[in-house]
């Protein structure tokens, strides 16, 4: 009996590894045949969710629309070849105590306190056809509307809880192609300044007008730009035998992830004089600008903290030693420059620029209308501190140190300047 069950069970062992020999490469394409078929299906029921997702959302978007548009109401409704509207904007408010020592031949010194508020307002339209409209309204200018400047300071005119002005900040239309590599884009009216360029060479607020060239290869690794642009920089024809001041421009560098280099050429039409401040008379201004600029910087890291070296120079290959738009100054003063370093981390932001603004380096009505009073032959420190308390509310600090290069009646020899900001952006 024994050797019955011994021998019945070699014959089930022989008999399975029969089995299994030969059909095991059978069963395991069948579990892989399986297995793909599972993952098919999952891909379908995916592309399926993806699909109807879709749909829904149009149809929901269909429906919206044509609700507003057949019902009587105020809800906003947008044109045809809208395909969506854009609104954006900020609020400041800016404490600001400045005070200045006499200028040559003056005596005393001066000190005031303002309170100072900025509001913007801008909307960007996207069509159809691949067109982006832009257009935004800002205080500024306590009613002239100073093209650096949107600041209002309050009550200035003595009128308890004066009303303010609003002007047009911006309004410009943008065309861009597409192709593989590149992006060429085309600007027309009055844009943000299109050019790379620091604060302290171009205020923040100025607005060029125009048209605007910009071309640009994408992708990985190094950007190649380009940007050219003709603009009016003010316009003096009021029926006589008078020109516009006109600026040409253009700029070319590149981009990588960590360093940028521009490299630019402005040229200033010679009635730029007449716009100028401090001249006695346009024919006693031998000035031209014929700007050559170049901007670089670059980005690193030290453990949580970001950091951003950079520096700009302007050498006016125009300037004249016959006369200056500052009076009392008949040197070239054709150089500026700046060097800073800005740095972030977490919620708080710090900056330092030591600027050097020649009186003919860089014409004084484009630079920070903060540094200097506005003007050119001043230098010295711009020293800033920012915290985010949240994503669109901050405050903020700015502390300006400047001095005249070359003493004259209308450069102040010392100014410095405080700010403190509450800003809230949308």
């Amino acid at each position: 009996m024994f050797l019955k069950k011994i021998i019945a069970t070699l014959c089930g062992l022989c008999l399975f590894s029969t089995v299994n020999a030969d059909d095991l490469s059978e069963l395991k394409k069948m579990l892989l045949k399986q297995q793909q078929e599972i993952q098919n299906l999952q891909k379908k029921v995916k592309e399926q969710e993806s699909l109807h997702n879709d749909a829904l959302s149009h149809y929901i978007k269909m429906e919206v629309k044509h609700a507003l548009k057949n019902q009587n109401s105020n809800l906003l409704t947008l044109g045809n070849n809208i395909e969506n509207l854009k609104v954006t904007g900020d609020f400041r408010l800016r404490y600001q105590r400045q005070e200045t020592n006499n200028r040559s031949g003056g005596s005393g010194n001066e000190s005031r306190d303002r309170l100072r508020l900025r509001f913007r307002l801008g909307f960007i339209w996207t069509t159809d056809e691949g067109w982006e409209l832009g257009a935004g309204i800002s205080t500024g200018g306590n009613g002239a509307g100073s093209g650096r400047s949107a600041n209002q300071t309050l009550n200035s005119g003595g009128t308890v809880f004066e009303t303010n002005d609003l002007n047009l900040d911006f309004a410009y239309a943008k065309h861009s192609w597409k192709h593989t590599g590149r992006t060429s884009t085309l600007i027309l009216g009055q844009m943000k300044n299109p050019f790379i360029t620091s604060g302290g060479f171009w205020d923040s607020d100025l607005r060029p007008t125009g048209i605007a060239y910009q071309y640009k290869t994408t992708g990985e690794g190094t950007q190649y730009f380009l940007t050219a642009g003709a603009f009016t920089v003010a316009h003096l024809n009021s029926g006589r035998d008078t020109n516009d001041v006109t600026m040409y421009s253009a700029q070319a560098g590149l981009k990588a992830k960590r360093y940028l280099l521009a490299v630019a050429y402005h040229n200033v039409s010679d009635d730029f004089a007449k716009v100028q401040n401090d001249v006695a008379s346009s024919s006693a201004f031998q000035n031209k600008y014929q700007i050559l600029d170049i901007y670089g910087e670059y980005k690193f890291k030290l453990s949580e903290s970001k950091w951003t070296l950079f520096g700009q120079l302007a050498y006016n290959l125009g300037a004249s030693d016959t006369n200056s738009h500052i009076a009392g100054l008949t040197d070239k003063e054709d150089l500026s420059w700046l060097l800073g370093v800005k740095t972030q981390f977490s919620d708080f932001k710090f900056s330092y620029e030591y600027r050097y603004m020649e009186a003919n380096g860089q014409p004084a009505a484009f630079t920070d209308s903060n540094f200097g009073a506005g003007n050119s032959n001043h230098q010295g420190h711009v020293l800033s501190a920012a915290y985010s308390v949240s994503k669109s509310l901050s405050l903020g600090l700015k502390y300006y140190i400047t001095e005249a290069i070359e003493k004259s009646t209308s450069s102040d020899d010392r100014e410095n300047l405080l700010q403190a900001n509450v800003q809230y952006k949308f």
